[in-house]
């Protein structure tokens, strides 16, 4: 199961870490989020990213 994902709206890419309950980084998390972000980083067309998390409480989801 994906601990990131991602959604692009215009020009902003939405990276969301996931792994309930606690939200907790995992080694697979951090390597999930550092390709998310690298990929961002790549993509001309993504101007800002916004990274969030499904938890509630824990970097709150937009």
């Amino acid at each position: 199961m994906a601990l990131v994902s991602i959604e692009d709206r215009a020009a902003v890419r939405i990276i969301t870490y996931a792994n309930a309950p606690f939200g907790t980084m995992t080694a697979a998390g951090t390597a999930e989020m550092f390709h998310a972000v690298a990929a961002a980083g790549e993509n001309t067309s993504v101007r800002a990213v916004v990274i969030t998390g499904s938890v509630p409480g824990i970097f709150p989801p937009l």
